[in-house]
């Protein structure tokens, strides 16, 4: 965090901002300064939070006070506690004009008020009440702070050094950001309080709703490093219970306790405390959680495809688990607010009517991890940043599996690298594309699948113990060409099914006019006979005869075939399990190299005898 800061010096002519440089350097003051001091360096080993801080002294030139704002990281508006006219200006013309030289940032720039000459005795009862109205006025102001360029050795003129601790600190650690002065005292801006909500509910381990001090410890453990002693804690306890309502329940930390002792850090000066929970939890100094926190840089090439790894696997099972309150095996529809309380909400359309749930419509352990494992394959981007979101401790990355597509010669998947797998379902009109999707889900017939594109369930292959997961994406009938057409879309594609109409003449023709496309090998096909009731289609099964096309059949009931997504596995684990005659091709091209190595290694030693 410790970088440059640049701190600049402004205010009215004659209130002592070059004596106020020149006392700080020489530590003794100094009757004949110069009007204007040239920039200053700190070596960060002199500073209070290691930062290397440039003081720059202004002239009365509005130019250069102007360029000097825009170059300021903190501004220090100096005037003199013997002429009130001086620090009238400082509201009527000093903030305005920093604030409008500096309109376009997100924040204004911390300001110090400095009040020179405080050891020239001065009487003003309205002092106390001035301060309050332009901290209320000013939020960027962060403190008002009295000193005396010439009594520097003396009480009060310690505060000059004090000045550029307080910049420099208000630079890293600044107020405005997360919280404001009212009349009550400090109140949090909403970001704060939000975040802060945040990281109590991510250190809530048992998801009660309060910090008990096991947590009060881990959450010490991972922001401090150090755990608290019993005493710490008990001390803890009696402070909230002291000030403020409802701050414990059962001898447990509420969130009204736990933002009050942030409040309390805020109001004794200890405002790096609260900026560095913030820090740990991923947060920038905008208090909105960093890009490169939520989403680092995962190289996918082209040619790769991503899937979550089993890490993931087992993060968002707990994950689920600890949000299943009444145990029932699914997360309902407040368990799923719980849970993604803490992000900006459930990043999944048409969830969670789009993955299996039970008779209820509460989401199984099996349909929240489905849906994941959709996501980690379509939208790995996504998942990356609700890791973060749902407080994942680690590199999200390590959640990701990146592996290649295909085979570099052949063209082929490895299936015993991977788990997921995506089918693109094609369809002729009316082929029943909905009720084909919803049967994959477990849902009842009939049930709405409406804009659903993309739907996951875990499919077993029969002669495998594993579980993978199959992703069907739905292909609407007119885009049948582009997509079969499109290499680039195809290289996508795990497997293609076909759904045609037994009971429709036409329905077959649909696709056969792509028949060019079925001959592309680099992705196996299905075929998949819908309102099969009155038989099969003989013209399809010859047609699928002579492209080699699996062909399977379904009733208009769909019940009597409950292990047809268990045949498209197989049929996609067949087609890209090595052949023998693969392998016999992969032998004989490795003899041959070996054979030509050979050959030309016997040349080069003839070659060799022959010029020695």
């Amino acid at each position: 965090m410790p970088g440059e800061v640049r701190i600049v010096l402004i205010g009215d002519p004659k209130v002592g901002k070059s004596s106020i440089v020149t006392s700080m350097i020489s530590e003794q003051f100094q009757e004949h300064a110069a009007s204007v001091i040239p920039p200053v360096t700190i070596p960060p080993d002199a500073t209070r939070c290691g930062s290397t801080v440039h003081i720059v002294d202004t002239s009365s030139v509005h130019a250069v006070i102007e360029e000097e704002i825009r170059l300021a990281d903190c501004i220090v508006v100096v005037y003199s506690m013997t002429d009130d006219a001086s620090f009238r200006r400082v509201s009527s013309d000093w903030l305005p004009l920093i604030r409008s030289v500096r309109k376009s940032d997100a924040h204004f720039p911390p300001v110090i008020v400095a009040g020179n000459k405080c050891d020239v005795k001065t009487n003003n009862p309205s002092e106390a009440d001035d301060f309050r109205i332009l901290l209320e006025q000013f939020e960027e102001v962060e403190t008002i702070v009295k000193c005396s360029a010439k009594s520097i050795q003396e009480e009060g003129g310690g505060m000059i050094e004090d000045i550029f601790s307080f910049a420099e600190k208000a630079v890293n650690f600044p107020i405005a950001p997360l919280c404001s002065n009212q009349n009550n005292g400090i109140v949090f801006k909403p970001e704060c309080t939000h975040a802060l909500t945040r990281i109590f509910h991510l250190v809530d381990l048992d998801n009660d709703g309060l910090l008990n001090d096991h947590e009060l410890n881990e959450f010490e453990r991972k922001t401090f490093k150090d755990p608290l002693s019993p005493e710490d804690i008990r001390k803890i306890k009696v402070k909230v219970r002291e000030n403020i309502h409802k701050g414990l329940e059962n001898d447990c930390l509420t969130i009204s306790g736990f933002l009050f002792l942030h409040k309390l850090f805020m109001e004794r000066g200890r405002v790096e405390t609260v900026w560095r929970v913030l820090f740990t939890f991923g947060y920038g100094r905008d208090v909105k959680l960093k890009e490169n926190y939520l989403c680092p840089e995962l190289k996918v090439e082209s040619h790769q495809c991503t899937e979550l790894s089993a890490r993931g696997y087992e993060f968002f099972t707990a994950l689920f688990k600890k949000f299943d309150r009444d145990g029932d095996g699914a997360l309902n529809r407040t368990e799923l607010e719980n849970l993604f309380f803490c992000s900006p909400g459930i990043p999944f359309p048409n969830f969670p009517e789009n993955t299996v749930t039970n008779e209820n419509g509460a989401v199984t352990l099996q349909g929240f991890l489905a849906q994941w494992s959709l996501a980690g394959a379509l939208e790995y981007k996504t998942v990356l940043r609700y890791l973060a979101y749902l407080g994942y401790e680690g590199d999200q990355r390590e959640l990701i599996y990146v592996s290649e597509r295909r085979d570099s010669t052949d063209s082929r998947i490895d299936p015993s690298h991977r788990r997921t797998f995506v089918c693109y379902l094609f369809g002729a009109p009316n082929s029943g594309q909905n009720a084909f999707m919803s049967n994959f889900l477990g849902k009842k017939p009939g049930s709405p699948m409406g804009s659903i594109k993309s739907v996951c369930n875990r499919v077993r292959r029969p002669e495998s113990h594993d579980d993978n997961y199959l992703i069907i994406q739905k292909i609407e009938s007119d885009q049948t060409g582009p997509v079969v057409s499109s290499e680039e879309r195809m290289a996508n594609c795990d497997l293609a099914c076909f759904l045609w109409d037994v009971q429709d003449s036409n329905s077959v023709t649909h696709i056969s006019k792509f028949k060019n496309c079925l001959r592309d090998k680099d992705v196996p096909w299905v075929f998949i006979g819908t309102n099969s009731d009155g038989g099969q289609d003989a013209n399809a099964n010859e047609f699928c005869r002579r492209l080699e096309i699996p062909v399977r059949y379904i009733s208009s009931r769909q019940s009597d075939d409950d292990d047809l997504f268990n045949w498209i596995m197989h049929e996609l684990f067949a087609f890209h399990q090595p052949s023998p005659a693969r392998w016999a091709t992969v032998a004989l091209a490795t003899a041959a190299t070996v054979v030509l190595a050979g050959g030309m290694f016997y040349f080069y030693k003839q070659r060799m005898r022959r010029l020695l």
